[in-house]
């Protein structure tokens, strides 16, 4: 009984060794399977999951491979579907800050536009303020310089001095020239008589813009005193300078008118003067004349014409006239003949006014024959 029992379970101790071994032998054989697949390029995307069954088979050997398969696909997809749910949510968190972002990001930009447009309609005013106070500081400033010295030239003013200067020489040069050559070639007068002839009708217009500048002055003076309610007894300076301020403005908006009324009487003077026979050449040059005198008397003070250089009158006969000057050349430049004595004026000097500084020289006759000298003989 004794040996059987040992017999037996040396029997089953055989059967459980065998079962070991053969266990060894198929995990074994997997494992090399494995391995052979897993140098194959096509089967190393599945080893992970061979490798995998392959354990749980072993681990459990009550299950299938089709029930393996199955629970690891199940566990795969909970776990893969998770990720997506916990990735999903916060994709949707970014994309709620981002549109938080975006919207506040868009609201400071239009606030920062709004006041950027704001900003620059401030400034543009403030720039044209600015122009404005430079523009009544200039105006102020040359008002001033002007009032107080006639030698400042106001520059936005297109007829100042130098500019009516300019204008002066171009009469000569055009409207003088024209009018000579008529009146010696085609009416006939010597040359003395058409110079002189030119000369006084540029004398007369000057002294009629002179004398209708004056009154208009005086005239518009007595309304803008009696206007502002002041009386003789005033003598403010500042009131003296305001009246004159607005009496240059007025002038300046009545110029067309005045000279209009001027013109008409220098034609009226000149049809008497000339019996009624004014061609249109001379009319041109006394037209001329009219306006850039009419300009020379506007001047405050009125710019000056020097026409008393010489005793010149009207020649009655062919003696020259008598000649109480040298002739100076700081003054004159030489008309066809050059000499140290003066015979006659042909375009007077011009100055910025009476006594001031000279602006163009005058055109005369020279002359090296003493008059005095020659009358005594």
């Amino acid at each position: 009984m004794g040996q059987g029992r040992s017999f037996h379970l040396s029997d089953n101790s055989l059967v459980t060794r065998r079962h070991s071994e053969g266990a060894q032998l198929k995990r074994l054989t997997i494992t090399s399977e494995l391995i052979d697949e897993s140098n194959d390029p096509c089967n190393t995307v599945d080893l992970r999951k061979r490798n995998y069954l392959a354990n749980s088979s072993l681990n459990s050997p009550n299950r299938g491979p089709k029930d393996t398969v199955k629970a690891t696909h199940e566990k795969n997809t909970a776990a893969l579907q998770a990720e997506v749910h916990q990735l999903r949510t916060e994709n949707a968190r970014l994309v709620a800050i981002c549109s938080a972002n975006l919207e506040r990001s868009d609201n400071l930009n239009k606030d920062y536009e709004s006041k950027i447009k704001g900003l620059e309609a401030y400034a543009k005013q403030l720039e044209e303020e600015k122009l404005n106070l430079f523009t009544r500081l200039s105006e102020i400033g040359t008002g001033r310089l002007t009032d107080s010295n006639p030698n400042i030239a106001d520059l936005s003013d297109p007829n100042r001095p130098s500019q009516l200067a300019e204008q002066f020489t171009e009469l000569y040069d055009s409207e003088w020239t024209d009018a000579f050559e008529y009146l010696s070639k085609v009416k006939g007068l010597e040359n003395t008589r058409t110079v002189w002839t030119l000369l006084n009708i540029l004398k007369t217009i000057y002294n009629v813009c002179f004398e209708s500048r004056q009154k208009a002055k005086d005239q518009l003076q007595e309304a803008i005193v009696s206007y502002l309610g002041y009386t003789d007894e005033d003598k403010d300076i500042s009131v003296i300078k305001k009246t004159e301020r607005m009496l240059r403005e007025c002038r300046a908006k009545q110029f067309e008118v005045l000279l209009s009324h001027a013109t008409q009487d220098i034609r009226e003077h000149l049809n008497t003067q000339l019996e009624g026979n004014v061609h249109d050449i001379i009319d041109n040059y006394a037209e001329k004349c009219v306006r850039v005198c009419w300009f020379l008397c506007r001047m405050d003070p009125p710019m000056h014409l020097d026409f008393d250089a010489n005793k010149m009158d009207v020649p009655q006969s062919d003696d020259k006239n008598d000649l109480i000057l040298l002739f100076d050349e700081a003054k004159f430049v030489h008309y066809s003949v050059k000499g140290m004595y003066m015979e006659y004026v042909v375009w007077p000097p011009l100055y910025i006014y009476k006594d001031g500084p000279l602006l163009k020289k005058g055109i005369a006759q020279g002359s090296n024959i003493n008059p005095v000298k020659q009358s005594r003989r």
